[in-house]
């Protein structure tokens, strides 16, 4: 059985095998919820059974991991940029980044 599901990701396409982990990511935490368990058992428990170690279906230089690591830094930057407190960066930098900015440009 396990053979069979491996050589069907093995020849999947990187958009299914992409679609398949983000429908772990997205189901797992939820039902493990409704079981009343941590949702982050559910996504340790899909990793150990679904990686390298387990039934091999995602290996480590896979290019479904490395374009999900990227798409992950890519959420991560941009829900940092949502929470900057702008007003409060310019109240205590304003003045520091001027003289910043003036630098740099006598540099170039």
């Amino acid at each position: 059985m396990m053979d069979i599901l491996r050589d069907f990701f093995e020849h999947a396409s990187v958009l299914l095998r992409f679609v398949m982990i983000l429908s772990l990511v997205l189901l797992g935490p939820r039902l493990f919820q409704k079981l009343r368990l941590p949702g982050i058992l559910a996504l340790i428990l899909a990793g150990i059974f679904f990686g390298p170690k387990g039934a091999r279906l995602f290996t480590e230089d896979s290019q479904t991991i490395i374009n999900l690591a990227i798409v992950g830094k890519l959420l991560l930057l941009f829900f940092s940029g949502l929470d900057i407190e702008w007003e409060a960066l310019k109240k205590n930098f304003g003045n520091r980044c001027d003289w910043q900015r003036g630098v740099f440009y006598c540099l170039l």
